[in-house]
């Protein structure tokens, strides 16, 4: 029995290295991150992002094309945390794009009532 042991040892260790290295080979790529990343970084866009957000939109994109480059590299976990991040720095570009727009737009209100102040001061009796 014992020799039975020692000539199947090599034949598992073997087994179990191949098992392990096809299951690090066929690691699943983060593609419903890249794709929410892709998607966040487009909606910044739309957002006018890259005016009010610059700097953030550039980290975005950048994190994007990473996050591109190690998911065609394989490299699942690096792939996963760049998208990640992508996705993170066009959130806060949209965030800083949504505030300068709703700024401008209190900006516009405030001088419309101004106006309008004046016009019904200038119209009283």
């Amino acid at each position: 029995m014992n020799q039975r042991l020692r000539s199947t040892g090599p034949i598992a260790l073997a087994l179990a290295y191949a098992v392990s290295a096809a299951s690090c080979a066929s690691a699943p790529m983060p593609t419903e991150e890249l794709a929410r990343a892709k998607a966040s970084v487009e909606q910044a866009e739309a957002a006018g992002a890259a005016e009010h957000a610059a700097v953030e939109m550039k980290n975005a994109r950048e994190k994007l094309t990473e996050a591109e480059k190690f998911a065609a590299d394989r490299d699942e976990l690096a792939a996963r945390r760049a998208a990640e991040q992508a996705e993170v720095n066009a959130l806060l570009a949209v965030a800083k794009a949504r505030r300068a727009t709703a700024l401008a737009s209190v900006d516009e209100l405030r001088d419309t009532m101004g106006a309008m102040q004046e016009e019904m001061i200038d119209d009283t009796p």
